[in-house]
């Protein structure tokens, strides 16, 4: 990561590296950024000098005991993915949006979360995500209608393509609707179509909250954040899926675990997240008590509470 000479934020970079392969990059000291080496006869010279190992002299140990934890923590991001989510700079951005509008958006995100599954709240979430709230697909831009300035909007060369997070199905009719409030499987299968293979079915989901938690996690990416807590809403309160697809919650419950346990107990409060993650939780394990729930499911869920 390095700071931009503008408003001092981390700026991260997730690449994927194979066997033999030299990606080169230089130090730009007017943007206090690394760059990506155009000039091929500058390129070919650096990447002869590694394959010389004139550099090595020069590097650090590859701290191999961290190695096992980076692989659980990125074991179903791979390269298509990758490819997908990235943003089109390559470069995530922890604050594309000022502190204020910062914690403003927040607390308009933990306000919605909060709010319990019944129609009349339903009525007042739909109005706050349509007026106060907007998500737009592709761009992945979160900005708050109010005091909204150009300082405070997300570029969409610097965000992460992160998949749209419906608050229902578009299909549904006004009782469907009112349903899918207290069970969001019709919007998890939008997010994963039915007829996979359960051994590969939601895969591409569970990398992508995987990605999520390290753009916020290691890269402060806001917008991270977002995402982590707007898959895990949908994940965690979708009871016929999870009755229906327990290796997929089995999987789940051991990438959720293994991010909980890099954070702090103080993280998410201090990040007003301490109240959705509870409330999501207590839904989850509600669900996962019912006697429809797999033994083995039960079991991994027992763990993530000790």
């Amino acid at each position: 990561g390095s700071k931009d000479s503008v408003g001092g934020d981390m700026v991260s970079i997730f690449l994927e590296i194979s066997e033999s392969q030299v990606i080169v990059m230089k130090w730009n000291p007017k943007i206090e950024q690394l760059e990506i080496i155009k000039d091929e006869d500058e390129h070919n010279r650096y990447v002869e000098g590694v394959r010389r190992f004139d550099f090595d002299p020069f590097l650090g140990p590859y701290p191999l005991e961290q190695h096992s934890l980076w692989k659980s923590l990125t074991v179903f991001i791979d390269h298509d993915l990758l490819q997908k989510l990235n943003p089109d700079s390559l470069w995530i951005h922890a604050d594309s949006i000022d502190n204020r509008a910062k914690e403003r958006d927040m607390e308009k995100v933990d306000e919605l979360m909060q709010q319990d599954p019944t129609p009349n709240s339903s009525k007042r979430r739909e109005k706050q995500n349509d007026g106060d709230l907007i998500m737009e697909t592709e761009t992945t831009t979160t900005t708050s209608t109010s005091e909204t300035t150009d300082d405070t909007k997300y570029t969409s060369e610097n965000s992460p393509h992160f998949t749209f997070i419906p608050q229902r199905d578009p299909k549904d009719t006004q009782k469907a609707h009112t349903h899918a409030l207290l069970d969001k499987t019709s919007i998890l299968y939008l997010l994963e179509k039915a007829g996979k293979p359960e051994e590969i079915w939601g895969i591409p989901l569970l990398g992508e909250l995987q990605f999520s938690f390290i753009c916020f996690w290691l890269g402060q990416s806001f917008l991270g954040f977002q995402q982590w807590k707007n898959i895990l809403s949908v994940v965690c309160q979708s009871e016929q899926a999870i009755y229906t697809h327990p290796e997929f919650y089995t999987r789940f419950l051991k990438v959720f675990f293994e991010q909980l346990r890099q954070v702090p107990d103080t993280f998410f409060k201090d990040l007003e997240g301490e109240s959705f993650l509870s409330y999501v939780l207590e839904s989850f394990f509600e669900l996962v008590d019912d006697h429809r729930a797999s033994i083995r499911l039960q079991t991994e869920a027992m763990k993530l509470r000790q």
